[in-house]
């Protein structure tokens, strides 16, 4: 059994070798030059993505600190009341549904009571 075996390994290694030696006069390349390239290639191009994807991530995380300085500075400041008061917003009847008095928009109340003010400033 034991001579089975090694007959069977002998004849893997010839293939093997036929192999590298059929692929090094078919590309000019040795299959484990060839190996080297590809493992260089996998790992730049890994490198590549991965700085890639982490400007990204330092570009929305840029983002949200330029939002959290704006809302910061909008609670701070009162003058972001004239740019979400209901006269200046002609989009804030959709947060509005009529009521069944008149149909004038001065009545129309808010869904949500909660976003709203007494001087009718939205709280987003």
């Amino acid at each position: 059994m034991n001579n089975r075996r090694r007959r069977v390994a002998k004849l893997k290694k010839q293939e093997l070798n036929a192999a590298k030696a059929n692929f090094e006069s078919e590309y000019g390349v040795s299959a484990e030059q060839a190996i080297e390239l590809v493992d260089i290639f996998v790992k730049t191009v890994a490198e590549t993505v991965g700085t890639i994807f982490q400007n990204i991530g330092k570009a929305f995380c840029n983002i949200g600190t330029i939002l959290s300085n704006i809302n910061n500075a909008k609670e701070g400041n009162n003058d972001y009341q004239y740019y979400f008061s209901r006269n200046h917003l002609n989009s804030a009847s959709k947060y509005c549904k009529p009521t069944s008095r008149t149909k004038t928009s001065e009545t129309r109340k808010p869904i949500n009571e909660k976003h709203v003010t007494k001087n009718g400033v939205f709280i987003l």
